[in-house]
């Protein structure tokens, strides 16, 4: 639970960075949009993991995406 929290609280405080940046640098937003669109692609690949793992019955093109993004590449 405290792992969970203290990394949303990173999150947070990233997006919070990349906002006062944008507007610092007058972006109209553009990183800002871009960051949170990778957090929203990141928590809801997790939350289709956890489908999943729930036993929930997801597309075949759904499963195959999570398999790449779940195979480590050996270095």
């Amino acid at each position: 639970m405290r792992d969970g929290i203290i990394t949303w609280i990173g999150e947070l405080i990233a997006i919070l960075f990349v906002l006062g940046l944008d507007l610092l640098l007058g972006l109209n937003f553009i990183l800002c949009g871009a960051t949170l669109s990778l957090f929203i692609f990141k928590e809801g690949g997790s939350i289709l993991e956890n489908l999943a793992q729930c036993g929930v019955e997801l597309p075949d093109a759904v499963k195959e995406r999570l398999k790449i993004f779940n195979t480590k590449k050996n270095d």
